[in-house]
């Protein structure tokens, strides 16, 4: 009922005058808070970038947002949503792969162009990224016809975060056999078959990884990253080689050593996404990624506690 009237058209009215930040509070239930923004979306054609407390309220957001953009008559691509890592970056523990991987689809996405609506948790808010052209060449893009030595799409895909399985049976894995890279990105229900002709891709097909069949010829295909940043062997070299420089008092002698056995073969070990800024530096920020959106702020008051909570326990 609020949100019909004098509010709503303030509200309106500001966002139409180019207001870039908004806030919502004193609503008691996200339902409403996902219906007001609906409309307004609906009504200004203005892209979203909306900032909630946690991951923890990101899917339901995100189910009242599509919900609520159908009934408001501005139904568009699914909403993307940008959890933080909710491992504490000091306790040598790797973030959860799904985070990861549904973190760097979602800022690879957006890079390129996609989210009309984007959910974000206050910690992903605060978190640096890789700059964003970084990120859009992250993955690979093949079309048929075109070169692209199958040495380097499998570089890519390492680097990207790809596991090598004989046969693929998920998303994140690929295959190589002879000129034939079987590859299954994140963002699609089947993997795709590249046949190479020397190193001209010669075709490019979708099928079942149960059966083997193909289902369809495609011209091209994009295949997203599994990981935020690329990361080859050398990198994770070099950080053994600076780590042993920077990290040389002898209290860091046992944990140094457990971390730059792996790095040293160019490996990664637990913790190593928090660690590798230290010879790949993150330069960007997810505001960076968000230039042409209306920044939406859920309860001003909670965030702050939250991030206030966050930074203190990050001094500690």
């Amino acid at each position: 009922g609020v949100f019909v009237g004098e509010e709503f058209d303030e509200l309106k009215r500001a966002v139409l005058g180019g207001q870039r930040i908004i806030t919502i509070s004193q609503l008691t239930s996200s339902s409403a808070k996902a219906y007001a923004l609906a409309r307004l979306r609906s009504e200004t054609g203005k892209k979203l970038a909306i900032v909630v407390e946690s991951n923890a309220e990101l899917d339901a957001w995100s189910c009242d947002l599509e919900f609520f953009q159908d009934y408001c008559g501005a139904p568009g691509p699914q909403v993307i949503t940008f959890p933080s890592f909710e491992t504490d970056p000091y306790s040598g523990v790797s973030p959860h792969a799904e985070t990861q991987e549904r973190r760097a689809l979602s800022l690879w996405q957006i890079a390129r162009g996609a989210g009309d609506v984007v959910l974000l948790s206050a910690r992903s808010a605060v978190q640096r990224t890789a700059p964003v052209d970084e990120t859009k060449a992250l993955g690979a893009g093949l079309v048929r016809d075109a070169d692209l030595p199958p040495e380097e799409l499998t570089e890519r895909l390492i680097a990207s975060g790809y596991v090598r399985e004989e046969p693929i049976f998920g998303p994140g894995q690929f295959s190589l056999r002879g000129g034939i890279i079987d590859a299954w990105s994140p963002d699609s229900e089947q993997p795709v078959r590249i046949e190479f002709f020397g190193d001209t891709v010669d075709s490019i097909r979708t099928f079942d990884p149960e059966t083997q069949l193909s289902i369809e010829q495609l011209r091209a295909v994009s295949i997203a990253p599994m990981r935020e940043f690329a990361v080859s062997d050398q990198d994770l070299k070099d950080w053994a080689f600076f780590a042993a420089e920077r990290f040389s008092d002898d209290r860091f002698r046992r944990n140094l050593k457990d971390r730059t056995d792996f790095a040293a073969e160019g490996e990664t070990f637990s913790g190593w996404e928090f660690l590798l800024p230290l010879v790949r530096p993150l330069k960007g920020c997810i505001f960076d990624y968000l230039d042409d959106h209306m920044i939406v702020v859920d309860e001003p008051a909670a965030i702050e506690q939250t991030l206030t909570n966050f930074y203190a326990n990050l001094d500690r």
